[in-house]
């Protein structure tokens, strides 16, 4: 493996609430910190780190770059969120991290991933053409209001 996989600690990790910038904020809808964000999962959403539910700060040396928020649904792993440091945008390196969490999943998070969806803000064209990069396909575009997602399904992560 290329990465460095950390689980997430608000306390040591406060760089993080400085990758949401505006435009993270746009495209992820994450607008009151990261740490709510993760601390909404645990608690409302009743998951639990490490079993069903996994939060990780992706590092290339000493170097972190990512920050990916993910979980286990009925033998399904989907990808919540995945945030790239602003100065390392664009760059390759959430195609590099998605390919690498698909294909080490049993070394990552305990569990081999063989299927995998995300979802992906309809106006994020740069997170959807990550995505595709890996594999991931459009299966549909669904509206609530003015949000509207785009679902994509990733069926065998091993023959990337």
């Amino acid at each position: 493996m290329r990465f460095i996989w950390r689980e997430y600690d608000p306390n040591a990790m406060p760089f993080v609430e400085e990758w949401l910038d505006e435009k993270a904020i746009q495209f992820t809808g994450i607008d009151n910190k990261w740490q709510a964000f993760h601390q909404y999962w645990i608690t409302d959403g009743k998951m639990n780190i490490g079993i069903d539910y996994w939060c990780k700060v992706v590092y290339d040396g000493g170097t972190p770059f990512a920050i990916i928020a993910f979980c286990l649904h009925e033998g399904n792993l989907h990808i919540m969120e995945l945030l790239v440091r602003p100065e390392m945008r664009g760059r390759g390196y959430g195609t590099l991290l998605l390919r690498e969490l698909l294909s080490n999943g049993k070394a990552i998070i305990g569990h081999k991933i063989e299927k995998a969806t995300a979802i992906v803000f309809s106006n994020n064209r740069a997170s959807q053409k990550t995505f595709e990069k890996v594999g991931f396909k459009s299966d549909a575009t669904n509206g609530q209001d003015d949000i509207k997602y785009q679902y994509f399904l990733q069926q065998k992560a091993e023959s990337m």
